[in-house]
Formats: structure tokens, sequence, C-alpha cells
């Protein structure tokens, strides 16, 4: 959970009607082909019990209260450079830096390798013998 600086404030017509305060990580994931990652943020306050973000309802409905990042995340090659980013489509100019990603990467790897081996037990779906990946 992120705890905003500076909260989010929906005004509508001269009066507020939003106070959104945080913000959270709603879901990610990675295409391991194209290595692209897609991180989806969303903006709202915290409830509920266990507690979790609640997307605030204006900040979503005017389309600002959804922040997604997409990553690439494979060598430069083939056009494409190394931590180049995205956000919400837009290319950004800067790239990500690796002491940045390092960390992500090495959790995006451990994912896929954890999940072959629950797919690979015998009886399984997919029996079999894996092999780590050792890179996007």
């Amino acid at each position: 959970m992120i705890t905003l600086t500076t909260p989010y404030i929906v005004t509508i017509g001269g009066s507020q009607v939003e106070d959104d305060t945080n913000a959270a990580c709603m879901s990610f994931g990675i295409d391991y082909s194209s290595k692209i990652m897609t991180v989806v943020f969303k903006i709202g306050t915290m409830g509920g019990n266990p507690s979790n973000l609640v997307p605030g309802f204006y900040a979503q409905a005017n389309g600002s209260g959804t922040i997604t990042i997409t990553v690439y995340c494979g060598p430069t090659q083939n056009g494409q450079t190394q931590y180049q980013w995205w956000l919400n489509g837009n290319l950004q100019s800067t790239i990500i830096p690796s002491a940045t990603m390092a960390s992500f990467v090495t959790q995006l790897l451990g994912d896929r390798n954890a999940a072959e081996s629950f797919m690979a037990v015998v009886n399984g779906l997919l029996p079999g013998v894996t092999t780590a990946w050792a890179s996007v």
C-alpha cells in the first residue's frame, strides 16, 4: 500500500466528492514470450476487513484512478530497449534503472519456476521434470 504524499481529490461542480489518500498494486503479470510485464495500480482509500484498497469511485469513473505501467524486461534487441516502459500506453523517454528492476525480475523468475514445479508433480496436469529458467 502507498500512502499518498498528496491526496488525490476529485471535485465535481465545485464540490469535493472524493479524497483518495492511498494507492496500491492491484495486479501484475508478465508475458514471458514477449518479455513484457504489466503492473496496474489504483487510487482510493483503505477499508474492509481484512483491510484492502477500495478504489475511488469518481477517480475510476473519470479515468484517472487507474495507472498501468508496462515494462519490457528482456535484453536490448529487435528495436526494444531493456527496461523501456510505457505509462498508460505512452512510451516514456527514460529507462527504468536496472537496480530498480533487479529484485522484481528475480521474483518473476521465481514465480515462473514455482508455477512450473506446481504443475509438473506426479499425477499433476503436466507431470514431468522441470528445468529452472535463468532469465526472463
